[in-house]
């Protein structure tokens, strides 16, 4: 029997589909979301957490992130009956020698959003889409170590602890940064 070595990425799972659950749609960031970008990044409070995220986060933070967004696998979280923007979630290749075609994933939401189980459902979703896909083995994800809420989103959708806390660079200094790891059911 002979093992395939096609990954994921080679098959195109890197798509951005609109992907909706009971409460939300997760599509394609548009220009629309350029002011509410702006405030709900924009927040010490989220930016604290955030690797990738400048803060202050500016007008031109947030073209930025537009355009680069426009070819990637980054979708807006919304609302699902307003369309209104609450955060963003990100599905990414991970080039790992022993888990090829694993994906990692990325996740904000603004502070008007925390605590609703929003994080949890968009999460989930972006899972499920991953591992619909047979070549993706495993998703993983990071998150800072004294970021309880996180921690919690991704133990309850099954994330389970890979490494040790280590110190990375973040906006605002170090922070603790904690990697975890979802094998495909």
């Amino acid at each position: 029997m002979t093992e395939s070595t096609t990954t994921a990425h080679e098959t195109g799972w890197l798509t951005r589909p609109t992907l909706s659950t009971e409460r939300l749609v997760l599509r394609a960031p548009a220009a629309r979301d350029r002011e509410p970008l702006i405030a709900l990044a924009g927040s010490p409070d989220v930016s604290r957490w955030l690797s990738r995220v400048p803060h202050p986060y500016t007008a031109a933070d947030a073209d930025y992130f537009l355009a680069d967004a426009a070819d990637a696998t980054i979708w807006a979280i919304a609302d699902a009956g307003s369309d209104a923007l609450m955060g963003t979630i990100a599905l990414h290749p991970l080039d790992l020698a022993d888990e090829p075609g694993s994906a990692e994933i990325g996740y904000w939401l603004g502070m008007p959003y925390w605590g609703n189980g929003y994080g949890l459902e968009a999460v989930r979703r972006i899972v499920d889409h991953a591992f619909a896909h047979p070549g993706v083995p495993a998703v993983r994800a990071r998150y800072a170590g004294a970021n309880a809420p996180s921690a919690r989103i991704l133990a309850k959708v099954g994330f389970t602890p890979v490494t040790a806390p280590m110190i990375v660079g973040g906006p605002g200094g170090s922070m603790c940064d904690t990697e975890v790891v979802l094998y495909r059911p």
